[in-house]
């Protein structure tokens, strides 16, 4: 293999472009005006240069390298133009060496081409070039962590909960991603992508430590690969990009590796968490207690995936209808969140709303010595006119009755939902029949899992539909099909 490349070794001092990568016909290129547009009108880079230095270029190539975005032991990653089909793409050059080398490259491509997701970073192309193992993808505007500085906190959970969205893909698929961080959640038009696949690996033990210091979970450190570590991975992530801050604290600057791991782990283990250093005047207690229970030390404590974003969306949706409503009333503008969330209840008395969540929210969570807001009220007014989160509701207070029921309401809007909505009302199912199982009311789980079924078959998850099976099987071997089931069939 040749000498690993290394930050800017593929762009010349002299030179703004390097042409790398296979070679095309020049027939099959892009025109010069065509590419020199492209670069002038995103990189910092005049058309006049791009031109210039285009035609200096070995035509034949098929990428065009303009800038290195960054680096790692592991990698170096360039933004380009592919000449080729022109657009833009991000070329990841990997310095991985060693038997397995090429094997962990297309592990690491295939983990994310075979997603297909609208958060997740497109792959375009994997190879070999020069003795370099590469990759291609789709070139976004940045990470996270520099996007959330410029935003607010209902904009960044927005992007929580689309990285959270692409996460559950990955999940579905039997993977996890094991490095779940700011830095690998990337901004491409406003949307989340998650990206950087190469500590992704399914579940179950490890002789090595994957992650990143201040975002792994504790039984992560110890050697167990989990779906719930991402969780914590994402609710850590969640934490730093709205409060600027790790959620145990700054990382020392000098030590081990593992000795850094063993103080954050310690951290988590006594729930020391860090003042929060941007404040977020307009947002509830109630998405800091989510983001805590994301970033409980037992794992078996924590919510699941999908859980944990149904709640953090119901939050939003909250969070959104209170923004319209300060913007239409300006004068509420400098109210706490207490104070709207008991205005907005007497508007749904005063109008005829659901009454059992106007159940006066005196003081706000945690404060004690009185009624604290609750995310069961917020999530019934929500509810009412959504069927789904309705469902959720039920199931969790272990009403399954009103849970199937309200799965069926779900399932005769499924037509008119969009295909986002329609694969969270899938997942939304198996979580509920999964709940109503652990709750021992397995002939509403039983019927909650029928519904699984026929939803994600539906929406194309065949592999969630076959694990929907196994589980309506193994509970259907132990109590007998219910009437209503049979009589449905």
């Amino acid at each position: 293999m040749a000498v690993p490349p290394t930050p800017g070794s593929l762009l010349a001092s002299s030179r703004r472009l390097a042409a790398w990568g296979a070679r095309i016909d020049s027939d099959a290129r892009s025109p010069v005006d065509k590419l020199a547009e492209l670069i002038a009108s995103r990189f910092d880079v005049t058309l006049a240069v791009s031109l210039e230095e285009l035609g200096a270029l070995a035509a034949e190539h098929r990428y065009v390298i303009v800038e290195c975005l960054g680096a790692t032991r592991h990698s170096a990653v360039y933004a380009a133009v592919d000449a080729l089909l022109a657009r833009y793409v991000a070329i990841k050059i990997h310095r991985a060496d060693g038997d397995d080398a090429d094997e962990l490259v297309l592990a690491e491509a295939r983990a994310a081409s075979q997603l297909n997701h609208p958060n997740v970073v497109r792959i375009y192309d994997v190879g070999e070039h020069d003795g370099w193992l590469f990759s291609v993808s789709e070139l976004c505007d940045e990470d996270l962590s520099a996007w959330c500085q410029r935003h607010g906190w209902l904009e960044i959970l927005a992007r929580i909960i689309e990285a959270g969205e692409g996460l559950a893909r990955l999940h579905a698929a039997g993977v996890i991603h094991g490095d779940v961080k700011p830095a690998n959640i990337l901004i491409l038009n406003g949307v989340a992508r998650l990206a950087d696949f190469g500590m992704a690996s399914v579940p179950g033990h490890s002789t090595r430590i994957v992650g990143t210091p201040g975002f792994i979970a504790p039984e992560v450190a110890a050697g167990l690969r989990t779906r719930s570590g991402d969780v914590f991975a994402l609710a850590a992530t969640a934490w730093a990009c709205l409060f600027a801050e790790l959620p145990y604290g700054p990382l020392p600057s000098t030590g081990e590796l593992a000795e850094v791991i063993e103080l954050t782990v310690n951290r988590a283990r006594s729930r020391a968490f860090a003042q929060p250093r941007r404040q977020h005047p307009t947002m509830p207690q109630l998405v800091v207690d989510e983001l805590e229970c994301g970033l409980r030390w037992d794992p078996g404590h924590r919510p699941s995936l999908e859980l944990w974003l149904g709640r953090l969306e119901v939050l939003h949706a909250w969070g959104t209808r209170r923004a319209r409503l300060r913007a239409r009333m300006p004068w509420a503008r400098g109210w706490s969140s207490r104070r709207a969330l008991a205005f907005v209840g007497a508007l749904f008395v005063t109008f005829g709303g659901v009454t059992a969540y106007l159940a006066a929210r005196a003081e706000p969570a945690r404060t004690g010595g009185g009624a604290s807001l609750g995310f069961e009220d917020l999530l019934g007014e929500l509810a009412s006119s959504n069927p789904r989160l309705r469902a959720e509701v039920a199931a969790r207070v272990g009403d399954g009755a009103a849970a199937v029921d309200a799965l069926g309401d779900a399932w005769e809007q499924f037509e008119t939902l969009s295909s986002r909505d329609q694969v969270r009302l899938a997942n939304s199912a198996s979580e509920i029949a999964r709940r109503l199982e652990l709750a021992e009311q397995l002939e509403h789980a039983q019927l909650a899992w029928s519904v699984a079924i026929l939803l994600h078959g539906r929406v194309g998850q065949l592999g969630e539909r076959d694990d929907a099976l196994r589980s309506f099987q193994e509970v259907s071997d132990v109590i007998p099909i219910t009437p209503a089931l049979r009589q449905n069939r």
